[in-house]
Order: structure tokens, then C-alpha cells, then sequence
């Protein structure tokens, strides 16, 4: 009884899947008047060079990359699926590296930062210990006299 109710349920899916589909590519098949009418469609794309309107796929067959649009007629859909995207990937790539070198070199100054104040009390601790022992040989000669 669940296997049928399963097998049932996923045909049911799949008829209203294909049913879907045909629906939506003939809806785009009926605006082929124009690019911007094409367009206004859901998933609708307008192919230039054959001037037809279609379902949206990634990248329609038959069109040039250049020469396909969706959503808008005023950048080519090529650019706004494939090369947006990595431009915009590429930019995020450059400014988390930015970070991470501004991250560094502020703790690169700190530790610059940290070492010279030991170096200045290491040569505050050696100049006192210095005229310690100069004062005490002083003293040495004082009492030899």
C-alpha cells in the first residue's frame, strides 16, 4: 500500500512537472513580438538572432552567447549569468585578501611595536646596570686611596 502510494505521488509530480513545463513554453512561444514583451514573461528568453521567445535554459541553443537576453533586452543574458557572477567572485576573492594583508601588517606593527619597547628596556636596564658598576668602581678606587 505505501509503494503504490509512493509510485503514485511521484508520477504525480512528474505529470505536473511536464504539464508545467509545456505551459510555460507555450506561454513563451506566444510572446514572440518583441524582446522587451518576450522578457516580461516568467522564464522567458528572447533569442536576437532567430528573434523567438523561449524558455529559459542556462544558455538557449542556437543563439550566440552575445545575442540572448532574459529578464531585461539590455545586457546580454551571457553576461549576466556567466560573467557577472565571476567578476563579482573575483572581486570578493581581492578584497578578503586586502583584509587579510591589512589584518597582518597591523600585527606585524604590534609585534614591531612590542619589540621595541623590550629593546628600549632592555638598554634602560643595561644603561642602569653600567652606571651601577662604574658608581661601585668609583667607590673601589674611592677606598683603595
Amino acid at each position: 500500500m505505501k509503494f503504490l502510494f509512493t509510485t503514485f505521488l511521484a508520477l504525480l509530480l512528474i505529470a505536473v512537472f511536464f504539464v508545467n513545463a509545456e505551459s510555460e513554453e507555450k506561454i513563451c512561444s506566444a510572446r514572440n513580438s518583441s524582446c522587451s514583451f518576450c522578457t516580461d514573461g516568467p522564464k522567458c528568453t528572447w533569442c536576437e538572432p532567430s528573434q523567438s521567445c523561449s524558455h529559459y535554459s542556462i544558455i538557449p541553443k542556437g543563439c550566440n552567447k552575445a545575442q540572448w537576453y532574459i529578464g531585461q533586452c539590455t545586457v546580454a543574458g551571457y553576461w549576466l549569468i556567466i560573467v557577472i557572477p565571476c567578476v563579482a567572485v573575483f572581486i570578493i576573492i581581492c578584497l578578503v585578501c586586502c583584509c587579510c594583508c591589512c589584518c597582518c601588517r597591523r600585527d606585524r606593527e604590534a609585534e614591531e611595536t612590542k619589540i621595541l619597547l623590550k629593546s628600549t628596556k632592555r638598554r634602560a636596564d643595561s644603561d642602569r646596570r653600567q652606571a651601577y658598576h662604574e658608581e661601585r668602581n668609583v667607590e673601589r678606587e674611592v677606598e683603595r686611596v
